[in-house]
């Protein structure tokens, strides 16, 4: 049965919202396990979305270079997957390390432009900076 809402391209968009709705009704009544030999007999590209847990263990991520190690602030060892840009035929970055805590640096770049401890202490007080 052809629903009217959507027999055409610009019915498809003022109806995008309940589209959405049918689609996502649609996948979510079924398992991943039921779809796959759809789309895996389907000739076009397609991928289903991983969580972050499933990248960090994919077998495929790692044989392509994808994933590295990088210990956070309290030494402990995590497993980061690249981001989608490469540079320098690199996906993943030579020497990887942490991003800052927050306000770690505060001292030092304040200081760089000139101000002063006391200053620092002030803008700390009144948790103007951290």
């Amino acid at each position: 049965m052809r629903d009217p809402c959507f027999d055409s391209a610009e019915k498809r968009v003022e109806s995008g919202a309940i589209l959405s709705e049918k689609i996502a009704a649609a996948f979510a009544a079924r398992d991943w396990e039921d779809w796959r030999p759809i789309f895996e007999a389907w000739d076009a590209p397609w991928e289903l979305v991983k969580t972050i847990h499933e990248v960090a263990a994919d077998p495929q991520a790692a044989a392509n270079g994808y994933l590295f190690d990088v210990k956070v602030s309290d030494g402990t060892p995590i497993k980061l997957a690249a981001g989608p840009v490469g540079f320098d035929g690199r996906s993943a970055p030579e020497a990887p390390f942490r991003a800052p805590l927050l306000g770690e640096h505060t001292d030092e770049i304040l200081g760089g432009i000139g101000l002063k401890a006391e200053e620092l202490a002030q803008l700390k007080a009144k948790a103007a900076i951290q």
